[in-house]
């Protein structure tokens, strides 16, 4: 299933050569969504791979943003999970909406 995030039971990354750097707590998300997070996540094991992570409650949108907000690619759901494309040794920023 992959490892606790931070410890705690609400969020995990699973796959082996991703880590989250940051989780964030942001009012609204992209296109005037309601709260969300806002995570860092780098790949570590310098290969191309698809993250997924998964959260306590099913996430409603997310979308990788570059560090200015502005939208990359939207990204795909799956229940529980957000599936996150990396490429090598990315540090990639990610904005999930939680229903």
């Amino acid at each position: 299933m992959g490892h606790p995030i931070a410890g705690t039971g609400d969020m995990w990354v699973a796959t082996f050569g991703a880590v989250v750097t940051h989780v964030g707590f942001v009012e609204a998300t992209g296109e005037g969504r309601r709260w969300g997070l806002v995570l860092h996540l780098l790949e570590t094991s310098g290969q191309a791979s698809r993250c997924r992570t998964r959260f306590c409650r099913n996430p409603t949108w997310a979308r990788q943003i570059d560090f200015q907000g502005e939208l990359i690619i939207e990204l795909s759901l799956d229940g529980d999970a957000v599936l996150i494309d990396l490429t090598p040794n990315e540090l990639a920023r990610v904005e999930v909406t939680l229903g």
